[in-house]
């Protein structure tokens, strides 16, 4: 009877030697141990997680407390930038609509108002600011944050669009002036905001019988001025826009 069963047993557990019934059946001991071992590991984790809440409270609290005291600085700052490139009725709020458990801001929901014009109600900026409004209020954004955070490089791709002149101009020295301290690039066809740069990478494209090739490569002085002339008038340079372009590259 017991050969039997020990053949029954090898026949069931599809093992060769009695060698492996033991080891089989020291392996199913430990996962019932484990078992049994289980509302203790469930106890620990709910008395984790009961002490990981209380501290993601705390400090989305204190989070959200540091938000609130610089909201109005903020505000201030992104007026005075808005002033600067030629938006003299601009108007910016930050609004905070908080919640009852905090999420991956905190406490936080933070809304930016906006309006351009005298005696518009503020709104939310993806609803009223227009293509040029939005990259300028932006800039602004970008510029005060630049040098509170660790990013050591900014990339600016078109936040210019929508702009020109002296406006563009702008836009270029305060560009400048986050260059002090980060490396800034900027994916630009302005020539205002081009000329403001320590080096112009010229992006074009190459046809040739295989297909078409993007390619990219820094420019001198000379190659600079040329290019920045096409800017001011097209591909038929004319004597005012080198002149032009000389003017802004010495500026």
């Amino acid at each position: 009877d017991r050969i039997n069963l020990l053949y029954s047993l090898l026949h069931k557990h599809r093992v060769k030697s009695v060698t492996d019934l033991i080891a089989l059946r020291t392996e199913l001991e430990k996962k019932i141990r484990q078992i049994g071992s289980m509302e203790f590991k469930i106890g620990d984790l709910e008395r984790q997680l009961l002490e990981n809440r209380r501290i993601t409270k705390e400090m989305a609290g204190k989070l959200s407390e540091c938000r609130l005291k610089n909201f109005p600085a903020v505000e201030k700052r992104i007026v005075e930038i808005l002033i600067q490139l030629g938006m003299p009725n601009a108007r910016f709020q930050i609004m905070n609509d908080k919640s009852g458990e905090p999420g991956e801001n905190g406490y936080d929901n933070v809304r930016f108002l906006f309006t351009a014009n005298k005696k518009t109600e503020l709104q939310d900026i993806s609803r009223i600011a227009s293509g040029g409004e939005l990259s300028r209020l932006m800039l602004g954004i970008k510029y005060i944050i630049s040098g509170s955070t660790g990013l050591p490089t900014l990339i600016f791709d078109e936040i210019d669009t929508g702009v020109s002149g002296e406006i563009a101009y702008k836009v270029g020295s305060i560009m400048k002036d986050i260059s002090v301290s980060r490396q800034v690039f900027s994916i630009t066809h302005l020539p205002q905001v081009a000329a403001k740069g320590e080096q112009h990478l010229l992006v074009y494209k190459e046809e040739s019988e295989s297909g078409t090739t993007t390619r990219i490569r820094i420019l001198n002085r000379d190659e600079r001025i040329v290019e920045i002339a096409r800017m001011l008038s097209s591909d038929e340079l004319t004597e005012a826009a080198m002149v032009n372009a000389r003017e802004l590259m010495d500026s």
